[in-house]
């Protein structure tokens, strides 16, 4: 069994590693009279690839346990369980001793978002204070050093500066990735490589004439309708935006409407 200070120093790591993982803990125990869990309760960390840390003290337990935080894993949600033990032999003069049920919380922990902006102009900086105070892990890509540089985007948690755009996002881009493409900088590359990734969103800041442009352009270099369909292009919610920070509201409350799989409309409208 891991124990306490061992756990938490692997719940830590694997948080700031990134990495999607489940917490199992024993919260209860029920025989004939109902106990409640030890103190020190047993817990058992399932990281997404199927490794574990930790144990709950019964291996028929864990086992069932773990298939229940597969489970909430690929649905993304947390749940009280209960686990009721199947003992190999029971002896039936007395019954209620060899059967044994558990309760476990089986908590999801997701890592931060990554909202990547490609281009450091003005209107990624509004972007970005816009979402300094929401959960993203905000980066910067940009080969211009001179204008995506920690003064002038504080709240990044890293910029990535250089011409290589590919060897720069492969590390990053994943499922929890909400993409912006600036249209000034290097767009049509960004555009490409994310066309063949996943992500979680991708979005164009450009105007209708150059998305429609760009569009057609891909389409003749052989990209389907159903992968440039995956774009939001133009990006943001259509609220009549018209100045940096109006724009950058536009974008990021559309950003959290997919990511909440929302539709964005009036809330008098769903009352």
């Amino acid at each position: 069994m891991v124990i306490e200070d061992s756990f938490l120093r692997i719940k830590q790591q694997l948080l700031n590693e990134g990495r999607r993982f489940a917490v199992i803990s024993l919260v209860n125990t029920q025989t004939s009279v109902p106990q409640k869990a030890p103190q020190n309760a047993q817990k058992l960390i399932l990281c997404e690839n199927g490794q574990s840390y930790g144990s709950l003290g019964g291996r028929e337990f864990e086992m069932e346990a773990i298939e229940q935080a597969k489970a909430c894993l690929a649905l993304r949600s947390s749940k009280f369980v209960w686990i009721e033990e199947i003992p190999p032999r029971i002896d039936e003069s007395f019954p209620d001793s060899t059967k044994r049920k558990i309760e476990v919380f089986i908590e999801v922990y997701e890592p931060p978002p990554k909202l990547i902006i490609i281009g450091a102009e003005d209107i990624s900086l509004a972007t970005a204070i816009i979402a300094q105070n929401l959960d993203f892990k905000i980066i910067i890509l940009d080969e211009r050093s001179e204008i995506a540089n920690k003064s002038k985007f504080p709240m990044a948690h890293s910029i990535i500066c250089g011409p290589n755009l590919e060897q720069a996002l492969s590390p990053i881009l994943d499922q929890s990735s909400y993409i912006v493409v600036n249209f000034q900088f290097n767009y049509e590359r960004a555009v490409r490589y994310c066309l063949g990734k996943e992500w979680a969103y991708c979005g164009i800041l450009g105007s209708k004439k150059k998305i429609v442009s760009l569009r057609k352009k891909l389409i003749e270099e052989g990209f389907s309708t159903e992968q440039l369909n995956r774009i939001n292009a133009p990006i943001g919610l259509d609220i009549g935006a018209q100045t940096q920070y109006e724009i950058a509201i536009s974008i990021i409350a559309e950003i959290i409407a997919v990511r909440h799989n929302k539709k964005a409309v009036f809330m008098k409208s769903v009352m």
